[in-house]
């Protein structure tokens, strides 16, 4: 079973926190423009992987890339909690429930 998160960035404009994940990123976002999205998958394993969503947004000096959101997909609960503690976001609350794994 996959299950998939989304969380929102607190800084969405700050996209220096995404380097390690995405190396080159401004050469492959490119120039910002009016209605650009652009999406990049951060494999981790072949069973979990972070989407990260790219927009552009309008700002006093012309367009810049943001990105507001970030989906989280793993393959049952534990891996889906150990990407949202990589972020530092919080379980999903349909999921509150489930106990942390414990550990070895």
């Amino acid at each position: 079973m996959t299950m998939r998160y989304i969380i929102r960035r607190d800084s969405p404009e700050n996209l220096e926190d995404l380097q390690g994940d995405l190396p080159d990123l401004q050469s492959k976002l490119g120039e910002a423009d009016k209605g650009l999205l652009k999406t990049f998958d951060h494999r981790i394993s072949t069973l979990r992987h972070i989407q990260y969503s790219f927009a552009t947004r309008k700002t006093p000096s012309g367009w810049a890339w943001v990105c507001p959101s970030v989906e989280l997909v793993a393959e049952d609960e534990e891996g889906l909690f150990e990407l949202t503690r990589r972020f530092g976001a919080p379980k999903p609350s349909h999921l509150a429930h489930v106990g942390e794994p414990s550990a070895p």
